[in-house]
């Protein structure tokens, strides 16, 4: 085909070559290369040039197969059922598959038959088999062997399994070429007798038939298919025995069940998904009859080999039937030819039209189905039916839109086109050829205006334009240009009549060029002044006769002259020349300077003068200090410098010259000297300039006279200086005077104190004379003290209100002692209240000393009373009294339980809370808190007016403030249970309150011991021996305790208590220990006690209640611990109460391994020196929960699991915390461990300390855990091999020899560790995520055998990385659901059916 395309290719560039442009204008046809076994071809060309209108010519055909074949991947599946060696029905199929060889393979096959096709063969009994891969046509022979008669030929015998087949052929054509054609021919002779296990369904709609499903014969089709999990019997078409059905959510019904009650609806399923994944499927009934014999009086029914036969097929021209060899011969052929070809069912051409086309209507064909749409667009059905080699065509008319020209050289005369077909009859049109436009000559040419020059004209309107060929062009006047006159147009490309105003447009481009004559013009001189009435002299009125006024061409070139400035001395100025203007004094003004270039007009210049009066400037004059004394001394304002003055600009300015008188000035302080003028002058001034007068400031010379304030000799030492008697401030004299201090005012000579007057007696010395330094005057003071006064004080107490607040007014004043002596003392003295004694501590009942208040403890008296008060604050005291009783009742009647009366099941204690406030204080946010213990009931509070309770932490809490003396009664009633036998019923409640302090909250209790309810007291006692056989057993005599479980079953599970039995003796090879004994008291209620199972003691054949006892195993490595369960037989009273009313209070029992002989205990013997073999594992000890399917993986917070991800020390040990039973948890827990690198607070500490309590995990010789250090595979082998109930047996790695974890792998190599194809195990590499959750499931025996085990992805917890098809992915869906789960009963030990999903477990809680 390509070469076919390449020949068209060259035959139309070389037709190109040789053809006119007109010829090529006039029919172009675009080719398309056949694709997929279509050609299509669209030729384009004008028919009515003048009026734009083009015919288009669409021809579409299919070619035949030999010419074009599609790749085709094709399976032949063949009926090997036993009944085909019925009547020659297997050589007949053979015969006829080989015809189908035969025409794509044979020796008069075309080439492309041979190229383009591959055969695979699958055959199907009880199971289907590929017999052959797809197969190319010079592998034909093996092929031709299967269909022959000979060794290696095809053989039938067995059930049939039609679904096995089609999912063996599906599976080949997945595998085989991208795009190639996939067939499947499916020959059958009889109804399937098996098919797979599925998961899901699927329900049609009403009248819906999907993928040649009809509804009317099965109703659904199934997914999810199990294709290892076969059901039938091989002998019957109804599923029978093997009948099974979905539970499923349905795409469109919801969750129903759906019974599946033959096989050929996992068949047709099987043929659907293939189908719907693009498989073709032949469907051939091979001797199969449509109807059964209806009989009398009921209608014919198509029989279920029909039914299931049909649906096989894509459609229903694709399902065959054939009577005998003959026929099925013919059918094979049929498929063939059908096969080799490409198939394209209801063609349908789809043609946008070309930009600015749009279709002539009328010129649509009305014997052929085309329709114009509303966008423009045709669309054109060609038939209804396959598209064969019949050559179809459609003949229609498009027009362009001549207002919309364009530059392009040719038109699309058709936009994108394209046709679309059906691969399968009635199928949707989804298949899409693209068909390439066709194109004819753009007849717009180009009319171009053109200056003499030739440039082109872009101005209107000579703007550059396209015209049709054939419209009338206009022919525009000539353009004006200055300095010329247009005379004609010189025309190209067309030749317009004499005189013409317009031409017809040619089929090329026309262009018109101008042409003009030459004008000459004035040149007119003036002279334009501007002065204020100021006339100019001649000179400057003339000065235009210079160029004078003549007449020029165009471009001639004038030397305008430039004058110099004109002094007028009559008018004190000058005139200056501005220049040669156009239009001086309008806004079009422009000024010519040098040559100026006569233009294509009549110009008129003005020689520009203007008057300038002469210009002046000031001379300013200023003062400032010279740079010696600049910054410390500031100028007099005395100091004024002369006045300004002015000068004509352009002069030199000098400054004014002063007096002797002028250049010096004196002041108190110095001299002030003038140095000069700055500059010495301005040269050429054209703008104010000031000159700076400096000046120089001589001070004269200061010393300072400072003061200060003294004691007088007679007072020195006696009294201190008060700090309020401040000398005057310091000030300065001119050095070489006398200085003399200053006077004192009287008020200034005088200070009086509480204690006395202070006196000013003088200065000294009297003056300083000739002073070249600094001096200073001293004062003297000297104080008289006052005579002693009296005077009194109080003492003023507040109390602190309820609310917390004091009051501004005392609530008592003290003015006297309690014997009538009034409170004084004299005038300066201190008063301290703690040396007033008792009136500091004077209290008051609910009040103390608040030392946080602004109390006034000490003072010292001042001669007002009013002013000498002490305060004293006492807050109030918060207190509350809590006072907790009770009351039994007995159907309504009060008991008197003190007079012997006895509580019994149903009996209702009334419970009574009373808080009363006992301080002086208001109480807020007063609660209660109720802790009840010992009872299996609930207490239940009473709802009252004046509190509240919470229904979450059961706290009450009051609605109101408890002001002092206030009370408030809770009630609560408990009805007594059964199952409170024996127990304390204790009811503690604590009170508190904002303002009370933590010694001061409140509490009381009650407790009762409803004894009249019954209970046992069971006594279990073993003995202990240790048997040494090598080496020394505990030869420092330490304590070594035995420890032993008693448990109501056998098993261990359900644990009652643990016991220890304590040696502490040196056991030397070869000796036992002495006796050493124990035991425990187990108290049971009578409903515990009855939940005991009873056995029968041989030695007399009565039946007891029994109790289980057995040791449980420790860390020694060298001891081999006692694995012996003691069933242990309770000797109970002869008459068994059943009732609740009890004959004894307290049942004491003794547990024996003889109820016949109470000398006999239970003995257990360890043997030391030789390790414990796997015989001797016993299930105490820490338990995994393998009941309970709970998830114990989580995934990260970004949603992912990381199954290829390591997992650490932890992590591991968080697990293995979270799959203990409860029982094991709660005994082994712990918070604390020795490690130095796992702290209280750490996320994983709980699981660690716990883990390692129970032996199960050990840390590093350095004291670390290294708890985020990635585990190892032996590590984690450890941990699972230390869990005491799972051994496995014993298997051998190659790389464990002399490694520290043998002893922990190979126990467990035979069913929970697996290693490695090589033999290895690789204990030190790192285990993943995806391995560890592998491991722990086989040791839990959480193992489903396939993914169909499990629910719908939809409602399970999923992650990204974990996906179908992973070798781990049921592992991790099973360790991060937790679910409920069905045992199944055909398959491997740990293989289970999820049934639902549960509530994931809260481990947050636990890990706390």
């Amino acid at each position: 085909m390509k070469k076919r395309f390449l020949s068209i290719v060259l035959a139309v560039l070389m037709l190109l070559s040789v053809m006119p442009v007109t010829a090529m204008a006039a029919d172009r046809t675009t080719v398309n290369t056949a694709q997929n076994g279509i050609e299509a071809t669209k030729t384009a060309k004008w028919v009515n040039e003048k009026e734009g209108i083009a015919e288009i010519t669409i021809t579409v055909k299919g070619e035949p197969p030999e010419v074009s074949t599609p790749e085709v991947d094709a399976v032949l599946v063949i009926d090997l059922s036993g009944s085909m060696n019925d009547n020659n029905k297997l050589n007949d199929a053979k015969a006829a598959a080989k015809k189908f060889v035969d025409k794509f393979f044979g020796k008069d096959a075309p080439a492309s038959y041979k190229k383009s096709v591959r055969i695979a063969v699958v055959g199907y009994n009880g199971y289907a088999k590929a017999y052959a891969d797809p197969t190319e046509a010079k592998d034909a022979d093996a092929l031709y062997t299967l269909f022959g008669s000979g060794y290696g030929s095809l053989s039938a015998g067995g059930g049939t399994n039609i679904q096995d087949g089609i999912y063996r052929a599906q599976q080949i054509l997945k595998n085989g070429r991208a795009g190639a054609k996939k067939v499947m021919v499916v020959l059958s002779d009889g109804e399937p007798t098996y098919s797979f296990d599925a998961n899901v369904a699927h329900t049609f709609g009403q009248n819906e038939e999907t993928y040649g499903v009809k509804k009317n014969n099965f109703l659904y089709v199934v997914s999810e298919i199990d294709h290892t999990g076969r059901v039938g019997s091989g002998s019957a078409y109804a599923t029978g025995d093997y009948h099974y059905y979905y539970y499923c959510t349905d795409d469109k019904n919801g969750q129903q069940y759906y019974y599946v009650q033959n096989h050929g609806v996992g068949t047709v399923s099987e043929a659907y998904w293939a189908k719907k994944d693009g498989t073709t499927i032949y469907s051939i009934g091979f001797g199969i009859s449509q109807y059964e014999s209806g009989g009398y009086g009921r209608p014919q029914r198509e029989t279920d080999v029909y039914k299931v036969a049909q649906s096989l097929a894509s459609d229903d021209k694709k399902f065959k039937l054939a009577k005998d060899g003959g026929e099925l011969g013919n059918v094979f052929d049929g498929i063939a030819n059908e096969v080799a070809k490409y198939t394209a069912y209801n063609p349908t051409v789809i043609d946008t039209m070309g930009k600015n086309f749009e279709v002539v209507s009328n010129s649509l064909p009305t014997d052929k189905k085309v329709t114009l749409k509303s966008d423009g667009s045709l669309e054109w059905d060609i038939t209804d039916g396959e598209l064969d080699t019949t050559e179809h065509k459609l003949t229609f008319q498009v027009k362009y839109d001549k207002t919309k020209l364009t530059h392009d050289e040719m038109l699309l005369t058709n936009g994108e086109a394209k046709l679309i077909y059906s691969k399968t009859e009635g199928g949707e049109q989804n298949q899409e050829q693209p068909i390439t436009s066709g194109q004819v000559e753009n007849l717009a040419f180009t009319v171009t205006y053109l200056d003499e020059t030739g440039a082109k004209l872009t101005s209107a309107p000579y703007t550059e334009t396209r015209y049709w060929y054939g419209d009338t062009v206009a022919i525009e006047k000539g353009p004006v240009k200055t300095g010329y006159d247009f005379t004609v147009w010189t025309v190209t490309g067309v030749t317009p009549a004499e005189g013409a105003t317009s031409f017809d447009m040619p089929k090329n481009n026309v262009t018109l060029k101008a042409n003009y004559t030459e004008k000459d013009y004035l040149l007119s001189t003036g002279v334009y002044y501007i002065s204020d009435n100021v006339v100019p002299p001649d000179s400057v009125l003339y000065s235009y006769s210079s160029v004078g006024s003549p007449r020029l061409k165009k471009d001639a070139q004038v030397t305008l002259p430039d004058f110099v400035d004109v002094q007028d001395s009559e008018h004190d100025g000058v005139w200056k020349f501005r220049g040669w203007y156009e239009y001086y004094g309008l806004s079009t003004a422009r000024k010519y300077e040098g040559t100026f270039t006569m233009p294509a007009r009549d110009v008129s210049l003005d020689a520009v003068w203007t008057f300038q009066k002469n210009e002046r400037v000031n001379v300013n004059y200023e003062y400032a200090v010279d740079d010696d004394c600049d910054g410390k001394y500031t100028l007099p304002t005395e100091l004024t410098p002369p006045a300004a003055e002015s000068i004509i600009k352009g002069r030199t300015a000098t400054p004014k010259t002063l007096s002797e008188a002028e250049k010096t000035y004196s002041t108190t302080e110095g001299t002030w000297s003038f140095t000069g003028w700055t500059p010495e002058k301005h040269e050429n001034v054209t703008e104010d300039v000031t000159f700076t007068g400096k000046w120089h400031f001589t001070p004269y010379e200061r010393v300072n006279v400072d003061y200060e304030y003294a004691v007088d000799d007679d007072c020195d030492g006696k009294y201190t200086l008060p700090t309020e008697l401040t000398p005057p401030a310091a000030e300065s004299i001119i050095k070489g005077r006398t200085a003399t201090p200053k006077t004192l005012s009287e008020a200034e000579k005088t200070y009086s104190t509480t204690e006395g007057t202070w006196s000013f007696t003088g200065w000294t010395p009297e003056k300083h004379e000739n002073v070249t330094e600094d001096v200073t005057f001293t004062g003297k003071w000297h104080f008289t003290e006052n005579e002693p006064k009296e005077t009194t004080y109080s003492i003023k107490y507040y109390r602190q209100d309820a609310d917390g607040k004091y009051s501004n007014k005392p609530y008592y004043t003290r003015t006297m002692t309690d014997a009538g002596v009034p409170l004084k003392g004299n005038v300066g003295d201190t008063v301290k209240i703690e040396d007033l004694e008792p009136f500091y501590k004077e209290h008051y009942k609910g009040y103390e000393f608040d030392e946080d208040a602004e109390n006034v403890r000490s003072l010292q008296l001042k001669a007002d009373a009013n002013e000498n008060v002490l305060k004293l604050y006492y807050k109030a005291v918060a207190s509350m009294s809590l006072d907790k009783d009770y009351v039994a009742y007995r159907d309504g009647e009060e008991l008197d339980l003190s007079d012997g009366e006895e509580l019994k099941a149903g009996d209702v204690i009334k419970y009574t809370i009373t808080l009363e406030n006992t301080g002086k204080r208001n109480l807020t946010n007063v609660t209660v808190e109720d802790t009840f213990t010992g009872a299996e009931g609930e207490l239940v509070f009473i709802s009252g007016d004046a509190y509240e309770i919470d229904e979450d932490t059961g706290i009450i809490s009051l609605k109101d403030t408890l002001k002092p003396g206030e009370t408030v009664v809770i009630r609560a009633d408990y009805e007594v249970q059964l199952n409170d036998s024996g127990w304390r019923i204790t009811n503690t409640v604590r009170g508190d309150a904002t303002e009370l302090p933590d010694a001061g909250k409140p509490w009381d209790w009650v407790t009762i011991e409803p004894e009249a309810l019954k209970r046992y007291e069971i006594y279990v006692s073993a003995v202990k021996y240790v048997e040494s056989v090598k080496g020394t057993f505990n030869k420092d005599e330490e304590d070594v305790d035995f420890t032993f479980a008693v448990s109501s079953d056998k098993r261990g599970k359900n644990e009652l208590d643990r016991f220890d039995i304590t040696v502490d003796e040196s056991v030397k090879a070869g000796e036992t220990s002495s006796r050493f004994d124990g035991g425990i008291t187990i108290r049971l209620t009578e409903e515990e006690f009855d939940d005991l199972k009873w056995e029968t003691f041989e030695g007399d054949g009565k039946k007891y209640p029994v109790v289980y006892l057995r040791e449980v195993k420790g860390s020694d490595k060298k001891m081999r611990y006692d694995t012996s369960v003691v069933t242990l037989y309770l000797l109970v009273p002869q008459v068994i109460v059943t009732s609740h009313d009890p004959i004894y209070k307290t049942t004491s029992l003794n547990a024996w391994v003889d109820p016949t002989d109470s000398t006999l205990w239970p003995e257990f013997t360890n043997v030391y020196g030789k390790e414990s073999s796997s015989s001797d594992t016993v299930k105490v000890g820490p338990q995994l929960n393998r009941d309970d399917h709970v998830a114990y993986i989580m995934g990260y917070p970004d949603g992912t699991v990381q199954p290829k991800g390591e997992i650490t020390r932890a992590e591991a040990c968080t697990i293995f915390f979270r799959l203990l039973t409860d029982s094991s948890r709660d005994y082994y827990f712990s918070k604390t461990n020795d490690y130095t690198d796992v702290n209280a607070g750490d996320w994983f500490n709980n699981a660690i300390s716990t883990l390692s309590n129970a032996g199960i995990v050990t840390g590093y010789n350095d004291g670390t855990f290294r708890p985020n250090q990635p585990i190892t595979r032996g590590e984690m082998a450890k941990i699972i091999a230390n869990f005491a109930n799972l051994n496995k047996g014993t298997k051998s790695f190659t790389d464990l020899s002399g490694h520290w974890s043998k002893t922990y792998v190979e126990p467990a190599g035979n069913g929970w560790i697996a290693g490695y194809p090589d033999g290895s195990f690789r204990p030190d590499q790192k285990i993943t995520r995806a391995e560890t959750v592998t491991m722990i499931n086989r040791v839990l025996e959480r193992v489903p055998a396939k993914e169909l085990r499990l629910l719908s992805r939809s409602i399970m917890l999923t992650f990204p990385d974990n996906n179908p098809g992973d070798w781990y992915y049921i592992a991790i869906q099973e360790a991060s659901n937790s679910h409920e789960y069905q045992r199944s009963v055909y398959e491997t030990t740990g293989d289970e059916m999820w049934t639902k999903l549960i509530d994931n477990v809260d481990w947050t809680k636990l890990e706390k």
